[in-house]
């Protein structure tokens, strides 16, 4: 405060009581009317005070009778209720919310003063929103609660609106009936407001005498508001003259008074606010954590001088140690004093490097690892771990109590070891602790080794530990970490009788020391776990049931959520916003559009994850997860510091979706694939051996977690480990699993995915619409696994199925053999003949028509096949499918289409004439909906299914010739075409086909479009070009341009394009294009992409796309051609399996096509 005051003792003591509840979050603030005149009100504008609110309630009862007025010696309660009686409460309320025109004004300085304060709760009376809204315009924590729904599940700190609120929480309490069913009505904020004066001191402000909520709530809350409690009460006024009498009578109901006017200074009600309010922000730390480091004068001292300065620092390092309070985690309030510790602990390695011996090092060492240790700074430093390993060296040479400083300091390296996957380190140096017992208590080692092996999914490991895990009940800390682990696992009952018995502990050194601020700092946190367990079990130990009813109220701190929640915000306040990006996913080839955050640097990127993390290690509670945002927010961004340390946190803490979010090709591309092997090797097993209905904190991590880790660390393990996964995997249930399946098919080479290929086609279901209980299946072609005859047999069996799912099955196995050379023609007899039964049979389904593109129609099925697709062709051609304000009927209309254009190999030219000059008339009758863009709309809207229409329309129109049409309808589907292309439907395939069909020359423009459509990054618009472009080609038109194109202009591309275009390589290449020495130029491009890639400037994921897809356009050139030398981008070039696996799929897709 800068202006100066005179303040009296007795007010000064009472404020800095007021200030010490206020560092433990226990003060509440009860808000009375006279705090709002503080509000910004227009000139034009009053706040009616009580006796001006009297005086309205007047004026309504007696409008023309002056003398009535004066006669009437009701207070302002009675007046309201006789309003009430007369003209009904809501009448009432309309009266107050004019008297008290909230809308027309503002909340002023001192409301935000007042939300700026770290009260326990808000309490108020006031019907008015002036707080709730100077809270909306500060950044604080506050709920607002105006009925008993929100109070009950929303937590402190709280803005309680208990007499309602404007303009919708009505009625408002104001009648003597109202006051009277007060209780009654609303038990739950009478017992809310009990609450807050029996846990915490509670200031009463804006509240006078006169006020008849005032006296209402003391007459409510007087069984609480009294000698007995421990939390005062304060009325904070501003009152010359206070007369004695009203003094005692305050006194008899448990409230003192804090008179500001009192205060050489303070001037009025305003001023004593204003003087208060920032009184108590202003609060000086009574202890004080600041060492600062002059880093400019410490580099240049003389030696002598430098000496005499590091022992000045680290006694100053020792004073803050000795004298700190004891909590647990560094309040709010005092984490300004630490501040420095972050930037200092990288600069005083100058610093450490000149002490020249090794006890002014330890000391040294040993004060500066307390701060980063209570300040949770990392101690991620190598001179630091380098500093304190060197002096290990040494052990011997020190005094008793030196050993056990650096005993203590080499107790802080298991974690160091533990979190940057120093395994043997960690153990070495744990055998090596738990043999000098005597000075490092051996619970500090077994909770380092149960972190370990909750990690590692070790529970045999981690029980052990545990079992021998002996706490003092006097050592909270450690009795909170077992404890949490203890709950974890399933031991809720251990937890419970090992917190209780420490929870009285503390009772009873609280009731000799209630200032012990490590217990109270403590109690929060076994308080917290206590309630986790006592949802799960029954208790029946009588010594768990010490009488400390009241205890709760001693707990101090911040709660874990509390934490996060303010790391988080310093976390994201530093990191500025990006715009919107197209993000690649995990799978190759696999794209998002997201909006993303960007990163501010190193303090916002390791500094914040790594303190929330050591926090949470801290109080045993690394493995719940409390923020899934800063969660993934604080794992993702480790990976690029420490890795080792990102994945335990990752193992630990994060549920499936998080998993998905932070562990991808970026993070993957950072290990060897040795370090890939160590971490497969070490979970495999539990993956294999997964009890799926089991019900463990293991199983639940197996289940939720492992399918997803190790599948995609198959992108970089071995083949054989590769195979053991997807082998294991499709033990598993397919709901599990199905998601990684395809990744690890993707890892597998030629000859262990020929082996999954027999064990699917043998053994197990595909995934259908009929059925869940069905794998993902390869969507590669695989030309070289041999057929069996068990194959033939279950393909045959589920054809002459009763149960549609059977058939699906065997068709969906047909699928994948029915190109095969080995399969016999009399293979091929026999399993036609099943077919055609099946088509013919009670058993067919829907999808049977696709059978027809293989299987063909026999003698004896055709006249009944042949009349039956007349008859549906002839029925749609007579249909009028018009839009109905639904979709059932553009349902309906694709519906039929796709089935005739599934079966078009059957029509004649004269049938798809009819079929396509109808769906044009169609298009044309309902050319408003065609017209109409609403893809934004919820599902799509009814562009999704003219967009089906259509397409499925283009497919047909593609596949047909036009030898028989006439100009006019030439002309009709070309306009037509035209216009669909003007509202944004993918229709340029179609145009190129009518312009050829005419003979015209495909004109500049249409070559452009081309163009332009193949380096588009959207999807949807470079589909469309790469089909108009096989048109071109496939009848017959020159596209040597375009291709020149593509290959001048491809590193130019956006990165996202590269795969189609790669993709529209491969299927020129397998249709035996070889214009212009087409295979030529595709290997010297090639040949760039390979010796270039380097420099294009992409991430790990688009790289990897370039890199796989060129590996595919290798694998089709190779087995097109006799080329040789062809560059491909090996496993230990590009990093991953699957990279390096778009080779064999390049050959698949080859031979694929050799075949059909």
């Amino acid at each position: 405060m800068n202006k100066q005051y005179q303040i009296p003792s007795s007010v000064a003591s009472k404020l800095e009581q007021i200030k010490l509840y206020m560092g433990t979050h226990s003060v509440t603030a009860f808000v009375g009317a006279g705090f709002s005149m503080n509000a910004e009100i227009p000139n034009n504008v009053s706040m009616k005070t009580w006796n001006q609110l009297r005086e309205v309630f007047l004026d309504k009862l007696y409008p023309n009778n002056e003398e009535d007025k004066k006669n009437d010696a009701n207070d302002v309660v009675r007046l309201s209720s006789l309003i009430d009686a007369q003209f009904g409460h809501n009448e009432l309320d309309n009266i107050l919310e004019e008297a008290l025109p909230d809308q027309l004004i503002q909340p002023g300085r001192l409301h935000r003063l007042l939300v700026q304060l770290p009260w326990k709760d808000i309490l108020t009376t006031n019907y008015d929103t002036l707080i709730e809204r100077a809270a909306g315009q500060v950044i604080n924590g506050f709920k607002l609660v105006t009925n008993k729904e929100t109070l009950l599940y929303q937590p402190s700190p709280r803005i309680i609106k208990l007499h309602g609120s404007f303009p919708n929480i009505r009625p408002y309490i104001m009648t003597q009936e109202d006051y009277r069913r007060y209780p009654t009505e609303r038990p739950e904020m009478v017992n809310t407001a009990k609450q807050c004066f029996l846990e915490s001191l509670v200031c009463l402000i804006g509240f006078s005498g006169e006020d008849p909520n005032f006296r209402a709530w003391i007459g409510w809350l007087k069984d609480v508001i009294g000698q007995q409690r421990i939390c005062p009460t304060y009325l904070i006024t501003y009152r010359k003259g206070f007369h004695d009498a009203e003094k005692a009578l305050l006194s008899k109901l448990g409230i003192d008074i804090i008179n500001l006017a009192e205060v050489g200074g303070v001037d009025g009600y305003y001023s004593a606010y204003d003087f208060f309010l920032n009184y108590l922000k202003e609060k000086p730390s009574e202890w004080n954590g600041k060492v600062s480091f002059d880093h400019l004068r410490g580099k240049d001292l003389p030696d002598e001088k430098f000496k005499e300065y590091i022992e000045e620092k680290i006694k100053e390092m020792q004073v803050v140690r000795e004298t700190y309070p004891g909590w647990l985690l560094l309040p709010k309030a005092h984490e300004a004093d630490m501040d420095t510790v972050s930037k200092d602990a990288v600069f005083l390695e100058y610093y450490y490097k000149r002490i020249t011996d090794d006890t002014t090092k330890l000391h040294f060492l040993y004060e500066l690892n307390w701060r980063l240790t209570i300040s949770a700074t990392p101690k991620n430093l190598d001179w630091i771990v380098n500093g304190i390993e060197d002096l290990a060296e040494h052990l011997a040479t020190f005094s008793v109590e030196d050993k056990k400083l650096l005993l203590e300091l080499r107790l802080s390296l298991l974690e160091n070891y533990r979190n940057n996957g120093k395994n043997e380190k960690f153990f070495n140096l744990c055998d090596e602790l738990l043999a000098s017992k005597n000075i490092i208590p051996t619970r500090y080692i077994f909770y380092q080794q149960s972190l370990y092996y909750l990690s590692r999914y070790d529970n045999l490991g981690l029980k052990d530990v545990l079992t021998k895990w002996t706490v003092d009940i006097g050592d909270y800390q450690n009795c909170i970490q077992k404890a949490n682990l203890l709950y974890y696992i399933g031991e809720e009952l251990e937890a419970y009788q090992l917190l209780a018995k420490c929870k009285n502990v503390i009772c009873k050194s609280l009731l000799q020391n209630r200032e012990d601020i490590y217990a109270k700092s403590c109690l929060t946190y076994i308080l917290k776990t206590m309630k986790w367990c006592d949802r799960k079990v029954e208790y029946t130990n009588a010594d768990m049931d010490t009488d400390s009813d009241n205890i709760e109220k001693f707990a101090i701190g911040e709660t874990l959520e509390e934490l996060t929640e303010k790391l988080s915000g310093k976390a994201y306040e530093e990191k500025p916003v990006h715009g919107f990006i197209r993000e690649h996913l995990f799978e190759i080839g696999d794209y998002n559009n997201s909006w993303n955050l960007g990163s501010s640097g190193f303090v916002a990127d390791y500094l914040y994850p790594c303190k929330w993390w050591m926090l949470k290690e801290r109080l045993g509670m690394s493995m719940f997860l409390m923020n899934q945002n800063f969660t993934k927010y604080c794992i993702l961004k480790m990976f690029d510091y420490s890795w080792d340390m990102a994945w335990n946190m990752m193992m630990v803490s994060a549920n499936s979706k998080i998993v998905e979010a932070v562990f991808g090709r970026e993070q993957l591309s950072q290990i060897a694939e040795e370090k890939a092997n160590e971490l497969f090797d070490t979970y495999i097993a539990l993956f294999e051996k997964a009890d799926i209905q089991g019900r463990s904190w293991i199983n639940n991590k197996v289940l939720n977690i492992l399918p997803t880790v190790l599948g995609r660390l198959c992108t970089k393990v071995s083949q054989n480990r590769v195979l053991n996964f997807v082998k294991a995997a499709l033990k598993w249930q397919p709901i599990f699993v199905n998601k990684i399946l395809k990744c690890a098919y993707d890892c597998l080479n030629n000859d262990n995915l020929k082996v999954i290929w027999v064990l699917l086609l043998t053994e197990k279901k595909a995934a259908t619409h009929y059925s869940s209980d069905g794998y993902t299946f390869p969507d590669r072609y695989m030309l070289n696994f041999t057929i069996t005859n068990d194959m033939k047999k279950r393909i045959i069996a589920g054809l002459r199925s009763n149960k549609k799912e059977d058939v699906l099955q065997s068709m969906i196995s047909l699928e994948v053999l029915w190109n095969r050379a080995d399969l016999t023609d009399e293979d091929k007899s026999k399993i036609s003949k099943a077919v055609r039964e099946m088509r013919n049979g009670q058993n067919t389904i829907s999808e049977a028509i696709y059978t027809y593109s293989y299987v063909d129609v026999s003698d004896e099925e055709h006249d009944t096949f042949q009349n039956r697709l007349d008859d549906e062709v002839q029925t749609f051609c007579e249909t009028n499918y018009l839009f109905t304000n639904t979709s059932e009927t553009f349902s309906q209309w694709h519906s039929v289409i796709e089935k005739i254009n599934v079966l078009r190999k059957y029509l004649s030219d004269e049938q798809k004439r009819f079929v396509l000059l109808h769906c044009c008339d169609l298009i044309e009758q309902n050319k408003s909906s065609f017209e109409k863009d609403d893809r934004q709309d919820l599902l799509g809207g009814m562009r999704r299914f003219t967009q089906q229409i259509v397409k499925t329309y283009q497919s047909l129109f593609l596949n047909t010739a036009f030898d028989a049409w006439n100009g006019n309808e030439a002309e009709k589907i070309e306009n037509q075409i035209d216009w669909l292309r003007s509202k944004g439907y993918r229709c340029l395939p179609m145009k190129v086909k009518a312009l050829m069909h005419q003979q015209q020359n495909i004109g500049g423009d249409i070559i452009g479009a081309i163009k332009n459509s193949l380096f588009s990054k959207k999807q949807e618009v470079q589909v469309e070009g790469i089909n108009a472009f096989f048109v071109l080609k496939d009848n017959g038109g020159d596209v040597s341009e375009i291709l020149s194109y593509i290959f001048d202009n491809f590193r130019l591309a956006d990165p996202a394009v590269y795969k189609e275009l790669l993709i529209l390589f491969i299927n020129v290449i397998v249709r035996n294009y070889n214009e212009n020495d087409f295979h030529q130029h595709v290997m010297i491009f090639l040949t760039s992409i390979h010796e270039d890639c380097e420099n294009y400037g992409l991430d790990v994921c688009a790289l990897s796309d370039l890199q796989h897809y060129t590996n595919y356009v290798a694998g089709a050139l190779s087995e097109k051609t006799q080329i040789e030398n062809i560059p491909v981008f090996s496993k230990e070039e590009s990093g991953f399996n699957d990279v390096f696996v778009g080779f064999d799929k390049g050959v698949e897709s080859a031979q694929h096509k050799n075949y059909q």
